[in-house]
């Protein structure tokens, strides 16, 4: 009777104490969302992270990440709001809205080097898995680079990107440019 009664204080222990996990992660998540709307923007960064850091499921951890990017960005924390958004990356590599939020960041970073800019938004394009973008900017970053390596860059992602496109002829001939460029290339 007595392992009866204790096996199930511990079960409603386990459940209550899930719950009020649960319940912390929703309490710090609103609070935070509340400062927020009230421009209380250290707050509500203070509140994301303790909301994170409760967080049990997938889908908790990246709104608390979510909401903390937002407010690091408007209180002007790029590097932390950077950190954030890699760090929600880590968790969902395929959010829509964190990748439309990093190819922006690099938007901005990388307009001045075009190379740079436009590789990087290849990049960015496979990651979301959209090669036809993916060869659009791997086509312009290998007409605007200037040295060997930078060419030979541009045409390793176009190879890879006409791959995955079904366009075998168009990836064999960037190979063979490529071999051209750089013969050494695996």
């Amino acid at each position: 009777m007595k392992i009866l009664c204790s096996v199930t204080l511990v079960a409603t222990l386990l459940l209550f104490s899930s719950a009020y996990a649960d319940s912390k992660f929703a309490y710090f998540y609103e609070i935070a969302g509340i400062s927020a709307k009230q421009n209380e923007l250290r707050k509500a960064v203070r509140y994301y992270k303790k909301a994170f850091e409760r967080a049990k499921t997938k889908k908790q951890k990246i709104k608390a990440l979510g909401g903390l990017v937002s407010a690091n960005e408007r209180l002007g924390h790029k590097k932390s709001a950077r950190l954030s958004l890699k760090t929600l990356l880590k968790i969902d590599p395929k959010n829509k809205w964190a990748l439309r939020k990093l190819r922006k960041k690099k938007t901005h970073i990388k307009s001045s080097n075009k190379f740079s800019y436009y590789y990087a938004n290849a990049g960015i394009a496979v990651k979301e898995i959209d090669y036809y973008k993916a060869i659009e900017f791997y086509t312009k970053a290998l007409e605007v680079a200037r040295t060997k390596k930078e060419k030979a860059k541009a045409l390793g992602g176009l190879v890879i990107s006409y791959k995955h496109n079904r366009q075998y002829l168009r990836a064999r001939a960037a190979h063979r440019a490529l071999l051209k460029i750089d013969p050494k290339n695996k």
